[in-house]
């Protein structure tokens, strides 16, 4: 005698639920399935009858299921402090400057810091600007020389127009020797305005962008705006 699926081997967890949920759909289940035991008990023939063993695996069922739902309530328990805890230091990053892997850059006032790393010595390398539409606004040459880089960019396009304040796509290509490719990556640089609690991650606002606090690579005090350069 299966109840809602209960009487499997499988438990009523459906994904995306909370142990709260799954306790309460297994109380109704509890419930019906112990208003069915009690209505056939009554009806039964007492000169023959019903199995038990049925019954007794249907209880054990039950039991497993809700020690599992205990369990899991613990998990959520030990994970939303440590969520919390996340949250608290992440306060401290606002007003931070933020770096993490990625190939956007964000201008503002005709300013913007571009930063890439070279895994090797190359002959030439060049940084290529796009906008939110995917045309090229802008290419520099860009030092060759291997580890990390920062060059800034005066927001305007290759032929002297300044463009609008928001974010762009950014890419970089290194050669050596016969156009032999040198592998070059790219980060995002940007300071923290606030923090957001979503979905069981810790979130950055950073511009009108969220970054995952767990793809920052560093954090280091906001320094005042310089000069761009060309």
């Amino acid at each position: 005698m299966a109840v809602n699926g209960v009487g499997s081997t499988t438990t009523p967890q459906n994904k995306g639920t909370t142990a709260a949920q799954d306790a309460s759909a297994l109380g109704q289940n509890m419930d019906t399935f112990l208003t069915l035991l009690t209505t056939q008990l009554k009806n039964q023939d007492p000169l023959a009858p019903q199995d038990s063993t049925q019954w007794v695996t249907q209880l054990v069922q039950f039991s497993s299921v809700e020690q599992q739902i205990h369990q899991r309530e613990s998990l959520e328990q030990i994970l939303n402090l440590q969520l919390a805890w996340q949250s608290s230091n992440a306060v401290g990053y606002i007003g931070k400057t933020v770096e993490a892997a990625g190939d956007k850059t964000y201008l503002t006032n005709g300013s913007a810091s571009i930063r890439y790393s070279l895994a090797e010595d190359a002959g030439q390398a060049t940084v290529t600007i796009k906008d939110v539409n995917g045309k090229t606004v802008k290419e520099m040459n860009v030092a060759t020389t291997k580890g990390p880089h920062e060059v800034s960019w005066n927001g305007k396009d290759k032929d002297g127009v300044a463009l609008d304040d928001g974010f762009y796509s950014v890419s970089i290509k290194a050669t050596k020797g016969q156009d032999v490719p040198v592998k070059a990556t790219t980060t995002f640089s940007r300071v923290v305005d606030s923090v957001e609690n979503a979905n069981g991650q810790v979130l950055l606002h950073v511009g009108n962008s969220k970054l995952p606090i767990g793809d920052i690579t560093l954090i280091k005090e906001t320094l005042p705006a310089s000069t761009a350069s060309n």
